[in-house]
């Protein structure tokens, strides 16, 4: 059921008021290189956009959803996929505000259209962080909100399938996003889209030597000059194609380094970016939402067994569930988006 449409020029005029504000009120990114316990936690500039891409077309995406987050005064920007009738999936970190899970009542979902202007917006009865994210290693950085109702999916607004496809080093992936177009540029009233590149694993572990390969907990993509995400897109979709082209989430906009530089810039050459990986995830999200692994991964058809009721008020106490071991408040990867003024220092997830 929607319930409002989305202001472009109210958003728009917030958001640029944000970034002009916000950058003064940051600490630049460290590029550090160390293990990530021993790591500090990730700076403004960590966070993603939309670089060196091109508008989507319309329906091409049409689980794309613009997540809103409200919290203490400012309102945050991030990317969403609609992976049920009932259940979106996003990053932990974009509702995840000083250890614990935002209120559900505080959050939107813009979905059913490219343009800022023309999407309806959702609320949402539940959030649920996976239960083993850690914001200073940004480990498992996925959770899943409940819609109250149940959506009817059309040609305009439907779900993705999750993809288990084996991964490799140099699979071509699509990340789509309204996130920002440049590190100095402005965000997007549009949906738009970038091809990128997953590996090379050694410049991958130079940044996380936790990381493994494309098949376990994350995704990294490097080596994209003048292709990549930026802020705003924390949260959003990193997509690959089934065998019959058709697109399936493989990943989820997490955060993003740029190791040995001074610059933070979105889209550089040496910009090594991650993403969590959803197949990992599945049996988890089948828990939660209550649908099976196979429906979820396009296995089988009919039904997602989603029940249709509609949930009243919020669930606020279900949701506040400490995330991680840090005893710091959390500072994001990339920034989330502030879109309000005065402007809160704007998170440093690929937000």
């Amino acid at each position: 059921m929607s319930i409002l449409h989305l202001s472009k020029a109210l958003l728009l005029g917030l958001l640029a008021a944000s970034i002009r504000n916000d950058v003064a009120g940051a600490h630049r990114r460290t590029h550090d290189v160390r293990a990530p316990s021993q790591r500090a936690e990730p700076s403004f500039e960590s966070m993603e956009r939309i670089v060196g891409g091109s508008q989507a077309t319309p329906r091409e995406f049409p689980f794309a959803g613009l997540l809103t987050v409200s919290y203490k005064g400012s309102t945050f920007l991030c990317g969403s996929s609609l992976i049920t009738p009932r259940y979106v999936i996003t990053a932990g970190h974009c509702v995840t505000q000083e250890k614990r899970t935002v209120s559900s009542g505080d959050v939107a979902i813009g979905l059913g259209a490219n343009d800022v202007d023309s999407l309806d917006s959702y609320r949402v009865s539940k959030i649920t962080v996976h239960p083993d994210y850690d914001p200073s290693t940004v480990s498992n950085d996925v959770a899943l909100l409940r819609l109250r109702t149940a959506i009817s999916l059309n040609d305009n607004l439907n779900t993705v399938t999750i993809s288990s496809a084996n991964l490799t080093d140099e699979e071509v992936f699509t990340a789509i996003g309204w996130g920002k177009t440049s590190s100095n540029g402005t965000v997007s009233d549009t949906l738009r889209r970038v091809n990128v590149t997953s590996g090379p694993a050694d410049d991958c572990q130079m940044v996380n030597p936790d990381f493994s390969s494309e098949n376990g907990t994350q995704i990294c993509t490097a080596r994209n000059r003048g292709r990549d995400t930026c802020q705003g897109d924390s949260g959003g979709p990193l997509l690959y194609p089934d065998s019959n082209g058709t697109y399936q989430l493989a990943g989820i906009t997490s955060y993003g380094y740029t190791p040995n530089s001074e610059s933070a810039e979105c889209g550089t050459d040496s910009v090594v970016a991650f993403y969590t990986h959803v197949n990992y995830y599945t049996n988890w999200i089948s828990d939660v939402t209550g649908v099976s692994v196979e429906r979820l991964t396009g296995k089988t058809d009919g039904d997602y067994g989603d029940d249709d009721t509609e949930d009243n008020g919020n669930n606020d106490d279900s949701n506040d569930q400490s995330s991680g071991a840090s005893d710091t408040a959390v500072a994001m990867p990339w920034p989330m988006l502030a879109l309000t003024a005065p402007v809160a220092v704007l998170m440093i997830y690929r937000h």
